[in-house]
């Protein structure tokens, strides 16, 4: 006599449970049905087996509660190792790091395992004066909630200055044979993976201590310590043989690119400078880099003082690379006053490297010199299918001084040199004109991308944010002809939108 179904169970756990009961009392009743079904029966729907019952409960289970998790049934093993283990989440906590060295020591589990996801965030020091505080100003259980917040905070701390972070994930990567993916990402971006459940990590910290992740954790900032993330998935992959070939960094802080200055805050050594000769071992089979930096300022890209060397010495260990996508964010959000010159120039990157795989390449907030990205393009012209640039802009070399003073007396220069168009503000179009020639693309997203006529249409320079209604518009229109123009090969449109600007006594093909 089968046992009956609890009552709070819904409707779809009872049948999941009875059906389950069934296939392992009675397995010939499921041959039985297979082999004779009713005459009346037009179609035939095949019983549910038992692992794939265990696959379903292991899909729609809330496992981000769960401290353990033990695997008793041998004959349904797989699959539930499967769902389990395939992406594992870690912070830095130690007992994340433990569950990590487990998993890599156990040989059944550690070959499922296909992806580790980081939570970077870093638990907020200011919790812990509370503990501090006399209990009078709190109730008991605020009190309690504090103190343990305190007790989570000083293991971290333990951990991060220990290098018991580094010496674990050095030991258990080298098990984990099919590990292709690692992701270094935020809380914030965690939750958008998570929109239809309780995110991994976070809801065991709000468990232990009631407080709310999002007030508890703290983002990156230009310290060294929140370099050290990237710094032990470097270390750990160049111990694996095989490498690793998708990597995902979100909010890589401006202190992993210092080059050889300590930080001004703790006097420590730079991250960089440690992880350069490993480079190449742990990035040699990379195919896919989706990376979101603070790069600071990078106005003139071959000064000694800006991260662009430091870029390209990370961009070229991986000479595989077939998905590239970089988005550099402005230093103004942790430093006010340096909202001027936040803009990082991809000069360099364009001049050196060449990937002979490359097939999309992804470009936001960002900028480059036209003839620099013009002949990166022409170079990766037979393999690039996808292109997406989102407030990108191109620039012109400057011009040398004996062109300016000559300039100055009223003597148009423009034609005469291959370096710069035939007026400063049609980067764009030229750059296009080169590149429909040679480009086969698939996709193409030009969003927000300008050349210099938008601060001299908008007024002076000095207000170029404040741009008029109707320039906005010729910059959406101007982004959609590009795609348009770039895609159709340059074939039955007219370009560009705007940017055609009468000048008294010029002659050029701009201008007429």
């Amino acid at each position: 006599m089968d046992a009956p179904v609890p009552q709070n169970l819904s409707v779809e756990a009872g049948m999941l449970l009875a059906g389950n009961t069934a296939l392992e009392n009675d397995d010939s009743a499921c041959e039985t049905t297979a082999t004779s079904p009713s005459p009346s029966e037009t179609t035939y729907k095949p019983p549910l087996h038992q692992p794939y019952i265990w696959m379903l409960i292991c899909e729609h289970a809330d496992l981000s509660t769960c401290k353990q998790i033990r695997l008793v049934n041998r004959t349904a093993d797989t699959p539930a190792a499967k769902q389990l283990f395939q992406e594992v989440f870690l912070m830095a906590l130690p007992d994340c790091f433990e569950k990590l060295s487990y998993i890599a020591s156990d040989a059944v589990v550690s070959k499922y395992v296909k992806k580790i996801v980081y939570m970077t965030d870093l638990l907020n020091p200011e919790y812990c004066d509370f503990a501090k505080w006399n209990q009078d100003a709190f109730r008991n259980e605020d009190v309690a909630k504090y103190r343990r917040y305190h007790d989570l905070f000083c293991m971290q701390q333990a951990l991060l200055r220990g290098n018991s972070d580094i010496s674990s994930l050095r030991s258990s990567m080298p098990l984990l044979k099919n590990l292709v993916s690692i992701d270094i990402i935020s809380l914030g971006n965690l939750c958008q993976r998570f929109v239809h459940g309780p995110v991994p990590l976070a809801g065991r910290l709000f468990r232990e201590t009631s407080i709310s992740p999002t007030k508890s954790l703290l983002q990156f900032t230009i310290s060294p310590d929140t370099a050290k993330p990237l710094e032990a998935y470097i270390r750990a992959c160049s111990t694996k043989s095989t490498g690793i070939r998708n990597l995902t960094v979100d909010h890589c802080p401006w202190g992993f690119w210092q080059a050889s200055r300590p930080s001004p805050q703790t006097y420590r050594p730079a991250t960089f400078p440690r992880v350069r000769p490993l480079l190449g071992n742990a990035f040699l089979n990379l195919s896919s880099l989706t990376m979101t930096s603070y790069m600071g300022s990078m106005r003139i890209a071959k000064q000694g003082h800006t991260p662009i060397g430091e870029l390209v010495t990370f961009l070229k260990a991986m000479p595989n690379l077939q998905h590239l996508s970089l988005k550099c964010l402005p230093l103004n959000r942790i430093y006010s006053n340096w909202s001027q010159a936040a803009d990082t120039n991809l000069t360099g990157v364009f001049e050196e490297l060449t990937w002979l795989k490359l097939k999309n390449l992804t470009l936001i907030q960002c900028f480059s010199e036209r003839s620099a990205f013009v002949q990166f393009m022409e170079r990766h012209s037979t393999t690039l299918s996808d292109l997406h640039l989102d407030q990108f802009t191109l620039t012109e070399k400057p011009a040398p001084l004996s062109i300016v003073k000559k300039s100055l007396f009223g003597v148009n220069y423009w034609g005469k040199y291959a370096t710069w168009p035939a007026l400063p503000e049609t980067s764009w179009e030229l750059a296009i004109r080169c590149l429909v020639r040679v480009l086969k693309l698939r996709n193409a997203n030009l969003h927000n991308v300008d050349d210099q006529h938008l601060t001299r249409v908008s007024g002076s320079s000095i207000k170029a944010r404040f741009i008029s209604g109707e320039t906005e518009a010729n910059r959406w229109r101007f982004c959609g002809q590009l795609t348009r123009y770039l895609l159709s090969r340059g074939e039955g449109l007219h370009f560009p939108v705007y940017g055609r600007r009468q000048i008294a006594g010029c002659d050029c093909t701009i201008c007429r």
